[in-house]
């Protein structure tokens, strides 16, 4: 059970096409059904247990295009955890990720940030598709606070991970609840993380 202190606002951020939608559906739904453009924005709730703690997300997936802009900041507003996606296979993806944590921060700054590089399952077909090095993501993602996860929503590798790895983030920050950080495990170190 979760109450309201153990609620969290998680927000899927990106230029269009990078499959924002499909982590979403992939995360919440286990599924990986066709998608359409985003208008506006798509909204789910779904539990999560980090450690010892169980966790209400409250997942906005956004829509890239510039014109959704100003609907994109109203969505970003009150989040705790942003979820910023790549598309491995599109460097102009990855060279606009700088803008979109310049858009989160200003309307919630103390929001933790995690990169997905999604569509890796493109890139072990065939790795001469790769346009976005790990390696070059890593760095960026260091100048900017964030970690970095690459994923695939085709197959669904690392999609957990993506979520749970931006909530422990947000509990570790020096922003949120120190009570909060020292529950992530128990008094034996052990892990328990599952986002179900």
């Amino acid at each position: 059970m979760t109450d309201a202190e153990n609620a969290l606002k998680v927000v899927l951020l990106g230029m269009k096409n990078v499959g924002k939608t499909c982590i979403f559906n992939r995360y919440v739904n286990n599924e990986y059904p066709e998608t359409r453009m985003t208008i506006g924005a798509y909204y789910a709730n779904k539990e999560c247990r980090i450690g010892k703690m169980n966790y209400s997300l409250a997942i906005w997936d956004t829509a890239g295009e510039e014109r959704f802009d100003a609907l994109t900041s109203f969505y970003c507003r009150g989040s705790r955890c942003a979820i910023i996606c790549y598309d491995l296979t599109n460097w102009n993806s990855f060279a606009n990720l700088e803008r979109w944590v310049k858009k989160v921060k200003d309307v919630a700054p103390d929001c933790a940030i995690v990169f997905a590089g999604n569509k890796l399952d493109i890139i072990e077909e065939d790795p001469t598709k790769r346009a976005v090095e790990l390696e070059e993501a890593q760095r960026f993602a260091s100048s900017m606070d964030a970690n970095i996860v690459e994923v695939s929503a085709k197959t669904g590798q690392n999609i957990p991970q993506i979520f749970e790895e931006a909530i422990s983030k947000y509990l570790a920050s020096s922003h949120s609840n120190p009570e909060k950080g020292r529950r992530i495990s128990d008094a034996n170190g052990d892990d328990d993380s599952s986002c179900c």
